[in-house]
């Protein structure tokens, strides 16, 4: 190894370390710099796609991992992080060309089989099918990560197959060691949803009332994930006059940097608390927007915040997406999440968390005042989906476009677990699929606390 080679890879070490830790500008710097001591490195052209895919500069990145991939053909990574992208661009058929090649280049690597399992439904003549086939007979002899992911990949690829009890069978164990690795703290996670419905009550929102930001731009879509929140941005976003945000951390971001949620304050200084929140927000999403009349924010977990939605933004609007608990509780459990979703490793913890969310739910129908949020059923959607776009479209404020039906062919980035089914028209073949796993979905249903 040439010194020159050797500090660009000291570059490229550091720069990993701060897009760990989030600090994107400068890791860039290092990645660049990585990249002006040795052009022909493809870990810094990796490196620089990486952190501008989490600037969400998809063209930038896409270019990047396409240079990384040029200068060093077996580069299993760079190859697997452009199909990436791809596939949030929509597409489809190039992103698991490159997904394909990782997977070549690297056939037990359980990440890269994952991402191409999740690219569309597998048919039992696919060679990944035997290609599973035969990691899951070594998986025991792989590092954890890569057992893990290919675990995952395995299940996936079952229930594509119609194998939905196997598909359980081998969820079991990947979510087991999956859980192993997380410090995941339940009682404090519960006992934060039983201080917010406390916190944000009924005279919370009387003294709040039309004190926000007046922006009518943003669409929050929320709910418990894989309950239908990316079908409902593709719907809107669809549309001409919307935008689509996808999962934005802006609002949780500007809460925490607002630390008088967390005290009690003379109601006109919270008032133009709340205002200043609301601008912050706005302020923080005008690059998404790109002047788009609206901007939608699908992230679920914004469930938390309903009532504080509303005093900082009162022009906003909410859509709660609700699904079938089994369906959700089964898809999470399929799901390996990248974060920020820790309690969907155990059907028992899943279901004390689906049990505090819809209780806090409740809590803010009976906070706020009617119509302030729209509910709508996923299952609804399937079944009518002009119908339930309507409804959507009228509660937003925005006239009927037939290009909403044709929401699978729209461009518009999608950055979640569902970007592959977004892709495609609809279909009903996900509804009440978990049903014949009942039994086995028991804990979550114990947990639950009631009959489904």
């Amino acid at each position: 190894m040439d010194s020159h080679h050797a500090t660009a890879l000291q570059h490229h070490k550091q720069g990993n370390e701060l897009l760990a830790l989030g600090d994107l500008a400068g890791a860039q710097r290092e990645f660049e710099t990585a990249i002006a001591i040795a052009p022909a490195f493809g870990g810094g052209h990796n490196g620089l796609g990486c952190v501008l895919h989490a600037k969400h500069d998809l063209a930038g990145s896409i270019a990047a991992f396409r240079e990384a991939i040029r200068v060093n053909g077996t580069y299993g990574e760079a190859a697997d992080n452009l199909g990436i992208v791809l596939r949030e661009c929509g597409d489809m058929t190039e992103a698991k060309q490159w997904m394909l090649r990782a997977t070549e280049l690297e056939p037990t690597n359980g990440r890269f089989l994952r991402h191409l399992a999740d690219c569309e439904p597998v048919a039992a003549d696919d060679p990944l099918v035997a290609r599973l086939d035969a990691v899951a007979t070594v998986a025991d002899t792989l590092p954890l990560e890569s057992r893990i992911e290919g675990l995952f990949a395995y299940a996936k690829v079952l229930g594509d197959l119609g194998r939905l009890d196997d598909a359980l069978s081998t969820l079991a164990k990947a979510n087991r060691l999956r859980r192993e690795t997380i410090a995941y703290d339940e009682p404090r996670m519960l006992q934060s949803f039983e201080l917010l419905a406390r916190t944000f009550n009924s005279g919370f929102v009387e003294a709040t009332l039309a004190c926000g930001d007046p922006s009518a731009r943003p669409i929050f879509i929320v709910g418990m994930p894989r309950s239908g929140t990316t079908l409902v941005e593709a719907l809107l976003a669809a549309h001409p006059y919307v935008a689509g945000g996808g999962e934005l951390t802006s609002f949780e971001r500007c809460v925490a940097a607002m630390p008088f949620v967390q005290a009690a304050s003379p109601v006109s200084e919270l008032r133009r608390a709340l205002r200043a929140l609301g601008s912050a927000y706005i302020a923080d999403t005008d690059v998404r927007a790109g002047g788009a009349a609206r901007l939608t924010d699908k992230m679920p977990f914004n469930f938390r915040f309903v009532p504080l939605i509303f005093a900082a933004l009162p022009n906003a609007r909410i859509i709660h997406v609700q699904r079938n608990p089994l369906d959700v509780a089964y898809s999470c459990f399929a799901t390996h999440f990248v974060d920020n979703v820790p309690f969907s490793y155990d059907l028992a913890e899943l279901g004390r968390y689906y049990r505090a969310y819809e209780n806090l739910m409740n809590a803010w129908r009976d906070a706020l005042p009617p119509g302030t949020m729209l509910e709508i059923a996923y299952e609804d959607i399937v079944a009518d989906v002009k119908t339930q776009a309507r409804r959507m479209l009228a509660y937003c404020g925005l006239d009927w476009n037939d290009s909403v039906l044709r929401f699978y062919d729209s461009k518009h980035p999608v950055r979640s677990a569902s970007q592959s089914q977004v892709r495609r028209p609809l279909y009903a073949s996900s509804v009440g699929r978990a049903a014949v796993l009942r039994a086995r979905l028991q804990p979550f249903e114990d947990a639950l606390g009631r009959s489904l």
